[in-house]
């Protein structure tokens, strides 16, 4: 298998065998999810998003870059009242800090994470068109061979 499948496994496992004050069960995907049909509850999936290489070395020793994509998905009841609506996206935004905190210093199949992005806590427009909760974290690791 592929380092990147690798890492992204190791990356399931840990998120799988961790507690979290949300439950779920991470799921592994080849690709991001593109519908939201079939999701009435607090979903996490996991895939290898990318990898780059890059040349250190004449000789052929290359640096590389694998991100792990982490995507939590939610359904939240708009219709809610501000302060109920607040508290669900709230502890969903608490939900992600955790996952962070847990990957974070983390080796996965002998690479460091060497950075962890998330663009902003969730995404806004995703969320006022469709009524669900969605982020994305990406995972950085790092390999030299």
């Amino acid at each position: 298998m592929s380092k990147l499948v690798n890492i992204a496994d190791a990356v399931l496992t840990r998120l799988n065998a961790a507690t979290f004050t949300s439950s779920f069960t991470a799921e592994k995907r080849l690709f991001p999810r593109f519908e939201m049909e079939g999701i009435d509850s607090l979903s996490v999936d996991v895939y290898g998003a990318s990898e780059e290489w890059e040349r250190e070395t004449r000789s052929g020793v290359y640096t590389r870059a694998y991100d792990v994509a982490v995507v939590v998905d939610s359904p939240v009841q708009q219709s809610a009242t501000l302060s109920n609506l607040n508290s669900s996206i709230e502890s969903l935004i608490d939900l992600l800090e955790e996952i962070k905190n847990d990957l974070a210093g983390r080796t996965m199949d002998g690479c460091p994470l060497i950075e962890i992005e998330q663009d902003e806590p969730f995404d806004s427009q995703f969320f006022h068109e469709f009524g669900f909760f969605h982020s994305v974290l990406i995972f950085k690791y790092k390999a030299i061979q």
